[in-house]
């Protein structure tokens, strides 16, 4: 049904939407609430007084007009504490979209973009937690080189980010984190379960000390930053010493999806550090990042219960991890933790598995049987080849045992039975190979031509990738 705009201190217009709002995913009875578009004379009190008059009502939707607004003082969303939660929840903040970069495009049409003009290192929007289901899309932040961040969320869950932009940030762009070294009364989670898409930021142009994104939490109230999506990012840093992308330090179970993190200015720092948590040393943990550019690698220590880059991409000279408890895969389908590659069985192959007993007494190196050779094509990688069998040598000399590979003798592998001995002989060996096609045979003599016998006789090829 029809309602008619109502005015709040001048400058904010609300009406109840109705439920074909789908846009929105409208909830029935929800209110939207409306900043006027007046150019860049909308205000920070008005935008402010919208989200109060949404969360008087128990929550609604405060929508911001496209263009250029100046605010002077931090858009808060939820009046949570170090001890309480927020008295209200539900607060969605609705711009118009994020428009493009600097650098990529000066052209903002259709944009909400918010332009600090408050007091130097301060925050453009902050969420005030413990609070849920809170929602902010389709703005840009830009600091003005004033401004140290475009948004901070604190003990927020169960939220949505969407298509948010920060430029020219003095210090760090997103942060997300707990406060506090209690826990809240009735809280059972951290800044948990939160989805980030389409998120960027660029222009730390006063600061190569700019980064990116951190998460945090508090290690005294256990209460850290876990199960957060974050899909679709592009973050610039500063490229400064000491400088980020994406920090991680109390967090778990966070996953970035598509992205890139690079410096802007200059072209040191990381693009995602790892920071080990004291006294929570397995912090942090069971993050995994997909298909995430990280430009200039990875840095710091990575708690001990292990972090994930798949696929981690090299094509831009990224340099690989060399951290313990850091774990990737290239998209050749190579795997490691730090420098030491984890290899596994590409392929097995064996030949000549018998107990049957066979004869020689050539003393020329001679393949062991018509079958005994393997053949295997393989990728450039490993081959682990492991030969056992049972030896008899008749009257005089030696039986001498090796090793072949495309007809080369392989050093480490000669073995020699003598003659009066029962002999049981293992050997085992690693070698590089190049991508292609490849033989492993078992070949032996008699010293004096006479009987050289074995049995019980395998080999086993493997190729390790």
């Amino acid at each position: 049904m029809a309602t008619a705009l109502v005015t709040i201190s001048g400058e904010i217009l609300y009406t109840p939407l109705n439920d074909n709002f789908s846009y929105l995913n409208e909830r029935k009875n929800d209110l939207g609430y409306y900043v006027k578009d007046y150019g860049t004379t909308v205000n920070t009190a008005s935008i402010l007084a919208a989200i109060s008059a949404a969360g008087a009502a128990g929550g609604g939707r405060v929508f911001l007009p496209a263009g250029d607004i100046t605010i002077t003082a931090s858009i808060t969303l939820g009046d949570g504490t170090v001890t309480s939660q927020s008295t209200y929840h539900g607060i969605k903040l609705i711009g118009c979209g994020s428009g493009v970069a600097d650098g990529i495009s000066n052209n903002w049409h259709g944009a909400t973009r918010l332009i600090w003009n408050g007091v130097a290192g301060g925050i453009m929007c902050t969420v005030n937690g413990p609070v849920h289901d809170i929602e902010i899309k389709g703005i840009q932040f830009d600091c003005a080189d004033i401004a140290a961040s475009g948004l901070k969320v604190i003990h927020g869950a169960y939220s949505q980010f969407e298509d948010l932009f920060v430029a020219n940030y003095a210090g760090t762009a997103y942060i997300v984190t707990t406060e506090g070294t209690t826990i809240p009364s009735g809280v059972a989670y951290g800044a948990a379960s939160n989805v980030w898409t389409k998120i960027g930021c660029a222009g730390p142009y006063s600061s190569t000390d700019s980064n990116g994104l951190l998460l945090d939490g508090n290690t005294t109230s256990t209460l850290d930053a876990c199960r957060n999506t974050f899909k679709g990012l592009e973050l610039s840093y500063g490229g400064g010493t000491g400088s980020y992308g994406v920090k991680l330090a109390y967090t778990d179970n966070n996953t970035f999806i598509e992205g890139m993190l690079y410096p802007d200015v200059n072209s040191a720092g990381s693009s995602v550090y790892f920071e080990q948590q004291t006294g929570a040393a397995t912090f942090p943990k069971e993050n995994i990042f997909i298909n995430i550019a990280a430009l200039q690698g990875v840095g710091g220590t990575s708690g001990t219960g292990g972090n994930w880059f798949t696929a981690y991409g090299t094509e831009d000279a990224e340099p690989t991890p060399t951290q313990d408890n850091i774990y990737y895969t290239l998209y050749n389908g190579k795997t490691f933790e730090g420098s030491k590659q984890m290899r596994s069985i590409r392929q097995i192959e064996s030949a000549i598995a018998s107990d049957t007993l066979t004869t020689n007494n050539t003393a020329s190196y001679t393949a062991m049987t018509a079958s005994a050779t393997v053949t295997m094509t393989t990728k450039a990688s490993k081959l682990k080849i492991t030969f056992a069998g049972s030896f008899l040598k008749a009257n005089a000399g030696s039986g001498y045992i090796y090793l072949f590979s495309d007809s080369a003798a392989l050093t480490g592998t000669f073995r020699e039975t003598t003659a009066g001995r029962y002999d049981s002989i293992s050997m085992s060996t690693l070698i590089d190979v190049t991508s292609g096609s490849h033989t492993v045979d078992v070949r032996w003599l008699s010293s004096d031509a006479n009987n050289v016998q074995v049995t019980h006789r395998s080999l086993i090829v493997e190729e390790l990738y």
